[in-house]
């Protein structure tokens, strides 16, 4: 009996589960939320470091502006297709496993290469004054690098390893999230707290109809064979009892939507 409306905005979308029923807790939606930001911050973390590598090859900005654009876009449907598809047992999630490492593990490798052209930076420009290579400037770093002493090769290797463990932690918020969302969606206790919701959402609606039922009462108008300037609400309408009927029941509403805040 309960209204089967659904909350539905770009963050339930983004999490693939863009049908969350009324009845759903305000827990649970915020974390439904709180995983499509995380999806949507791990898409322009990386769609700003492909957008880097491909400026660090081509030198248009434009070009690498719209190739940043179609990269988070892709991201954010990877995103969507893996929890949607990731939980619907084991033989059809491990495929989807699979790719997202394969995935993301290529988009962790592609991530500290724009910050390890900023941390030669002074040596590609300098090597590029003497020598006045027209190379691309990813060209050009590769060929210090290939210059670099043992003690400043380990260097650099190392910030390219840190890079890449931040870049793999941050990759694995959203999968974490929807983990745990999805380990939230089958416990007992929010079944129950599912079903607790659903009962009260029931009685609500239940009341709100016979509250609904007596006001159509009040706003019936008066029969032809009565004082055409007579009061349409009936005596027995404006008696106590229904009045004290009408208060109860707006006391009990309200009293059950507190209560469902408060799950």
């Amino acid at each position: 009996m309960h209204p089967q409306h659904d909350n539905i905005n770009i963050w339930n979308y983004l999490s693939g589960r863009e049908y969350i029923p009324a009845t759903a807790s305000k827990s649970y939606t915020s974390g439904v939320q709180a995983l499509g930001l995380a999806s949507l911050f791990t898409s322009l973390l990386f769609a700003v470091s492909i957008a880097c590598y491909i400026h660090l090859h081509i030198r248009y900005l434009t070009v690498s502006c719209a190739v940043s654009i179609a990269a988070g876009m892709l991201i954010l449907l990877f995103n969507r297709f893996m929890f949607q598809n990731s939980s619907d047992g084991l033989r059809q999630a491990v495929p989807v496993w699979i790719g997202f490492l394969l995935f993301y593990g290529m988009l962790v490798f592609i991530f500290p290469e724009p910050f390890s052209f900023w941390y030669l930076q002074p040596e590609i420009l300098q090597s590029k004054a003497v020598t006045g290579s027209s190379l691309s400037l990813f060209s050009q770093m590769i060929k210090v690098e290939n210059m670099l002493g043992v003690e400043q090769n380990q260097s650099l290797q190392n910030f390219k390893l840190y890079l890449m463990l931040v870049a793999g932690a941050i990759s694995m918020i959203p999968p974490v999230s929807h983990l745990l969302l999805s380990r939230k969606e089958h416990t007992e206790e929010f079944l129950a707290i599912r079903d607790f919701r659903n009962d009260i959402i029931d009685k609500i609606y239940i009341k709100k109809m016979e509250l609904a039922t007596i006001y159509e009462v009040v706003e019936t108008p008066a029969k032809k064979n009565d004082d055409p300037f007579a009061d349409p609400k009936s005596e027995e309408i404006e008696s106590p009892d229904r009045k004290s009927r009408i208060e109860k029941l707006y006391e009990e509403i309200t009293h059950l939507e507190r209560l469902l805040d408060t799950l």
